[in-house]
């Protein structure tokens, strides 16, 4: 199945409710996949924003405030067998993941670094679209450090216990 992401914005109390709810409960990641493409491989970056709660009927509510969907709720892979709740997982990726920042970045408190980094790299490659080049249709280099550079920042924003210099 396909999906489409509409750019709708949603309401400010949508935005502030799902905001705090991401601030304590969230995930927001950037990661490097690696895609085979007809003999070569093609690096490319995914940002995603996570939710996990052990109520399926919550996160399936939580995907409908969404006015331009790209939320898929499915089983979290990290359930604790025997010794937790089994957990859902909420999680927008890609686009959807970009216009979820987008609209929730200014009631972000604890995380609006991280959102602010999925924006600024979708800026970029918008802005980058017309440089591309090369089989594949490559991003220039000084996109490619950026997302490099982008890439250890999240390692270092998510990281548990001490800083990491």
């Amino acid at each position: 199945p396909f999906m489409v992401c509409y750019n709708t914005p949603m309401t400010p109390e949508i935005a502030c409710y799902l905001a705090g709810l991401l601030d304590g409960e969230g995930y927001f990641s950037f990661f490097k996949r690696d895609k085979p493409t007809r003999g070569y491989h093609y690096i490319r970056y995914e940002a995603a924003v996570t939710l996990v709660m052990t109520t399926r009927t919550f996160m399936e509510e939580i995907a409908q405030l969404v006015p331009y969907g790209g939320g898929t709720v499915g089983r979290n892979a990290r359930t604790l067998q025997g010794r937790a709740l089994p957990a859902w997982r909420l999680k927008w990726s890609s686009n959807a993941a970009v216009l979820l920042c987008r609209d929730i970045v200014p009631y972000l408190r604890l995380k609006r670094q991280h959102a602010e980094l999925i924006i600024a790299l979708a800026d970029l490659k918008q802005s980058a679209q017309s440089e591309r080049i090369g089989q594949g249709r490559r991003f220039p280099q000084h996109v490619v450090d950026f997302q490099d550079a982008m890439a250890l920042e999240f390692r270092k924003l998510n990281h548990r216990g001490q800083p990491r210099p």
